[in-house]
């Protein structure tokens, strides 16, 4: 029976033209998307590798001073993954360029939202925003009359007279019209998969799992809906609040979630953040000395070692050991320091985590951007690898001062392509999906606990249900 009823769903969807007119709206909302966001990854994507090859062909080609070419230093690049494209997530936020230099611990730069003030008021159109935003609306134009009407036509009474449970009916309902919102996206999905097993194979998991977890999703807000209807008196209040939880839900919620973290665990401004880090190198760390004494430390260290009485004695250039302890060190407060920040930042990701076993959207907008590789979390990674990378670099280059140039940074000294060369370019590979998916456990969980949830509520609704 209830593939009877949903059946009928679907047809009468089509017959009224309804279920058509959504589809041709969100293909034209996905072309504009698609559209934009291929624009966007092109353009960056080359942008990206010919600034990664000028610099790179600058920082081989150079004839310099170890240390002048440390202070030139060079910039990273965050790859952005075919995936991305799809949901962009924190991509266009968090910067995509790292400084390598040397005395500076850099943060990421150059945000693309910082050119576009339209997108900072109100975001990027991407597959990801209609399927978390206009998937759900479209959901609600289907389901909206799916049981109210069925009462309002005094239809409901004939049905159950003829021995329907309740239960069949909601079931055949969400059945029906869960099925055309999958005929609806099939078409983008496929092409998505085609795209990313063409483009970048290795994404194709990723893509698998995205979409899978948006499948859920909406046999979710489906469910809710269709509760929505069967506990609404008439059409038109169920629709009232069809829409009136999609604007808190899917609009307020998010913005208030987000309001409540930054204000239970504030983080600094960057100013801050560099005055923190100038202030804990300057004076030390806690248990630790200022920098003039731990200089001085150094300095016996060194001369103990050697078994010499001054630095004029050294078999070698004791500046460049001397800029490499100082590098070593601003290195420990820099993680120190970022470990709190990111601490806190942690915790705003908890609270995030929280709310989404209230709120499916919260949910699905983080496993979405995981699965992406746009999340917080990676960004972290590639930033944490960059850092390594810089860390390494810059050593080589003071230890090249300080066993090389054993004249005490004599102005003339200079090394040329055949030393820089054998410094490693900079390669990153991102994270498998297993390693994604474990950063947002909560979300996964929140998802599947929304699942079950609306399959007890749908149940607990059919055995209340009012004929009248």
């Amino acid at each position: 029976m209830i593939r009877t009823i949903a059946k009928n769903e679907i047809i009468s969807a089509f017959r009224n033209k309804t279920a058509i007119w959504l589809a041709v709206l969100f293909y034209l909302l996905a072309f504009v998307a698609t559209f934009g966001g291929w624009k966007n990854f092109s353009t960056g994507s080359e942008q990206r590798q010919q600034a990664k090859e000028m610099f790179r062909h600058e920082w081989v080609e150079q004839q310099a001073n170890p240390h002048s070419a440390a202070h030139f230093g060079t910039y990273l690049f965050k790859p952005f993954t075919f995936i991305g494209l799809f949901d962009p997530g924190l991509n266009n936020y968090t910067g995509n360029s790292y400084r390598v230099e040397a005395h500076n611990q850099a943060e990421m730069n150059h945000a693309v939202a910082q050119d576009s003030d339209t997108e900072m008021r109100f975001g990027e159109l991407t597959i990801a925003s209609l399927f978390q935003l206009f998937i759900p609306l479209l959901i609600i134009f289907l389901c909206f009359r799916s049981i109210s009407a069925e009462r309002e036509n005094q239809t409901m009474k004939l049905l159950f007279a003829q021995g329907l449970k309740p239960s069949t009916l909601l079931w055949g309902k969400i059945t029906g019209n869960y099925l055309i919102v999958i005929a609806i996206i099939v078409p983008a999905v496929f092409m998505m998969l085609i795209a990313t097993a063409l483009r970048e194979p290795a994404m194709l998991t990723r893509i698998i799992y995205f979409n899978l977890g948006y499948l859920i999703y909406f046999l979710i807000l489906t469910s809710i809906f269709v509760g929505i209807s069967a506990l609404s008196k008439s059409s038109k209040n169920s629709l009232i609040s069809s829409l009136g939880v999609w604007v808190v839900c899917f609009i307020m919620a998010p913005k208030l979630v987000a309001g409540i973290s930054s204000r239970l665990y504030p983080l600094p401004s960057r100013g801050e953040f560099n005055k923190m880090i100038e202030n804990a190198n300057s004076k030390g760390l806690k248990g630790d000395k200022d920098r003039m004494d731990r200089q001085k430390d150094y300095l016996k260290k060194v001369l103990s070692k050697y078994k010499v009485d001054s630095v004029s004695q050294l078999p070698l250039n004791f500046n460049g050991l001397r800029m490499q302890y100082g590098e070593d060190y601003l290195s420990k407060v820099y993680l120190t320091i970022n470990g709190q920040i990111e601490e806190s930042i942690g915790k705003q990701q908890s609270t995030s985590h929280l709310f989404s076993f209230f709120n499916p959207f919260i949910a699905m907008q983080q496993l979405s951007m995981a699965l992406a590789g746009t999340d917080y979390e990676h960004h972290i990674h590639f930033h944490k690898k960059a850092q390594i990378y810089r860390d390494e670099f810059i050593r080589k280059l003071n230890l090249n001062m300080a066993y090389e140039d054993k004249d005490n940074l004599r102005s003339d000294y200079k090394v040329g392509p055949a030393f820089f060369k054998t410094m490693e370019d900079f390669s990153y590979t991102q994270p498998n999906v297993n390693w994604a998916i474990s950063k947002h456990q909560f979300s996964l969980y929140a998802l599947l606990f929304w699942l079950g949830i609306t399959v007890l509520v749908i149940n607990l609704i059919s055995k209340k249900i009012v004929i009248n």
